[in-house]
């Protein structure tokens, strides 16, 4: 068994055979509804993507744009990064390029608990988004290099974090030993 996933080209030419379907999660799950596949093969969850759909749908853009944006590699559950899908789409959406420098900043000091390394985990995917973007709108994502040496910078950060709460973490080790006393028992 394999998933399936639609192409752009399939989900413009769906769109124009419903014309009154203006919301692009609602197309997606009129697909997900109609589609049919061989026995071989599944239709893979559009869940993911009708939430990124939903969190640009006030945004003007074409359905290949939508498809684009809803396909980038986006965890829903990180609300940083919904936030900045939604400022990403607007600025490509007005034709204005988006400087990296201005979503994302890096931490001056490596995390010392894992809410901080949290938030430092949700830039690293923002600047991964940045870089995706860049490869599909390169007139609007234009910040490649800057994002690529923040991205490693954040790694390298993230790295640390780790290495630092790991050590914190240790328990330290029972060195004492502790007699252990076995009583011989006779068999009569």
């Amino acid at each position: 068994m394999a998933g399936l996933q639609p192409t752009m080209e399939m989900v413009e030419l769906f769109a124009h055979q419903l014309p009154d379907v203006k919301e692009f999660a609602i197309l997606l799950e009129k697909f997900e509804d109609l589609a049919r596949v061989d026995g071989q093969y599944f239709l893979c969850n559009f869940h993911t993507q009708k939430l990124i759909a939903n969190t640009i749908e006030l945004i003007p853009m074409t359905i290949p744009e939508r498809f684009i944006f809803v396909t980038g590699p986006i965890n829903t559950s990180d609300q940083r990064i919904m936030k900045n899908v939604q400022k990403f789409a607007m600025l490509h959406s007005q034709g204005r390029p988006c400087n990296i420098s201005k979503v994302v900043t890096l931490p001056e000091k490596v995390p010392h608990n894992d809410e901080m390394l949290g938030d430092l985990e949700s830039v690293h995917r923002t600047l991964m988004l940045y870089l995706w973007l860049s490869y599909k709108f390169s007139d609007t994502f234009v910040d490649v290099d800057l994002a690529r040496e923040m991205k490693l910078r954040c790694e390298t950060i993230i790295h640390e974090a780790l290495q630092k709460l790991k050590t914190s973490r240790r328990r330290p080790r029972i060195t004492t030993s502790v007699p252990i006393r076995i009583k011989k028992l006779g068999l009569n």
